[in-house]
């Protein structure tokens, strides 16, 4: 077994084991599997009822109470669009968990246990500054005896679940396609520099007519790849850019106009929720560059002989048999037309609508604070 292998192995037995047993569906539905997947069903549907009967007027002040258009949106937030934002995605993890794991996993070239870890320890302090911080107010404060109350914190606590295994498996997805054009760069840099002056010709021939037909397969199957898993992963995007976006509009109203010291906790929803999409725009970024890379790699042998006919043989009409001799062997506008079409497949979008970047990062924290400031300054 090779260490690509091993570590796509050692991730699927991390996911099998962490979030697949926390309501996600990564397992084939099978009667082996069978308890898994009533357990999972289970979790989701108390989860969802926990979302359901969540009540935000208890957590408000006064000065909202004259706000109906506040309660209105808190409402429809909070009883509608979060709990059906979540069975939406969940039953795409049960329909799709396991083609989206399988395929993150054919992707996977470097070890990433480092990173699951710190991901982790990262999800254990943020639960506990949120859900626990909650959790110790009604216990040990309160003291509530309302079930309905701890189911309502499992439910938000498995929405957060839900939005971090979302963001995990985007960065996992981002950096695997991200490290696979790095080592196509490096194969074809490596060849290259084995390569002296006098073999360079030839070296430009065999990229010509093997080595480009076999990186461009290469590069093929990862497009196919991610465009299955980029169209799963986009649509939990998607749903949680809405969600998310009435979410933290919601929390940028409280927290100004509420004298409760313990919102305070919500800003940190906020920074997580922005640092998400950065990363992602970062990495989209980091994606497109390498591809360009690529690209340039593969045309470079081409614009040499191109060169090198033109220098030796100058402008006659044998040279224009061997241009378009060349042309054909190399097909320039079909590599430009490939390209540009592998990198719609390895970014990520938001359903296949709208690419993630640092422009639209700008115009959804705009979007959202003018609209609390409105909401805010509102008398209705």
């Amino acid at each position: 077994m090779d260490r690509r292998q091993k570590n796509s192995r050692q991730y699927h037995r991390l996911m099998l084991f962490t979030f697949g047993n926390l309501g996600y569906q990564f397992q084939s539905i099978c009667l082996r599997s069978s308890f898994n997947v009533v357990m999972n069903i289970l979790i989701n549907v108390i989860a969802t009822y926990g979302l359901s009967v969540y009540d935000p007027r208890a957590f408000i002040g006064e000065n909202f109470a004259s706000k109906k258009f506040f309660i209105t949106l808190l409402i429809f937030t909070y009883h509608i669009l979060f709990p059906f934002g979540y069975l939406l995605i969940t039953i795409n993890y049960l329909i799709y968990g396991r083609q989206i794991l399988h395929n993150i996993c054919t992707l996977i070239v470097v070890n990433f246990n480092r990173f699951y870890i710190l991901f982790t320890i990262f999800i254990v302090v943020n639960e506990c500054l949120f859900s626990g911080s909650f959790l110790f107010h009604f216990i040990f404060h309160e003291r509530t005896t309302d079930l309905r109350t701890y189911v309502n914190i499992f439910g938000w606590f498995q929405s957060d679940i839900q939005f971090y295994l979302s963001c995990f498996l985007s960065f996992i997805f981002q950096k695997s396609i991200l490290q696979l054009l790095i080592n196509i760069e490096h194969d074809i840099m490596d060849k290259r520099k084995n390569n002296n002056n006098n073999q360079q010709i030839q070296f430009n021939r065999y990229l010509t007519f093997e080595n480009q037909r076999l990186l461009i397969q290469r590069l093929s199957r990862m497009a196919s790849i991610s465009k299955s898993v980029n169209r799963c992963l986009s649509f939990h995007l998607m749903i949680w850019l809405i969600t998310q976006s009435f979410n933290l509009t919601l929390i940028f109203c409280i927290q100004r106009l509420s004298t409760y010291t313990g919102n305070t906790i919500l800003l940190l929803r906020i920074f997580i929720y922005c640092s998400y999409i950065a990363i992602i725009s970062h990495n989209n970024l980091e994606i497109s560059k390498q591809l360009k890379m690529v690209h340039q790699h593969l045309l470079s042998p081409y614009w040499n002989m191109a060169n090198l006919h033109l220098n030796v043989f100058g402008i006659c009409s044998s040279t224009m048999m061997e241009e378009q001799k060349l042309i054909r062997s190399f097909d320039p506008i079909r590599l430009y037309e490939l390209f540009d079409m592998y990198e719609q497949d390895f970014l990520m979008k938001i359903y296949q609508l709208k690419t993630i970047n640092f422009t639209f990062l700008m115009t959804l924290v705009f979007f959202i604070t003018e609209y609390g400031v409105f909401i805010v300054q509102t008398s209705l």
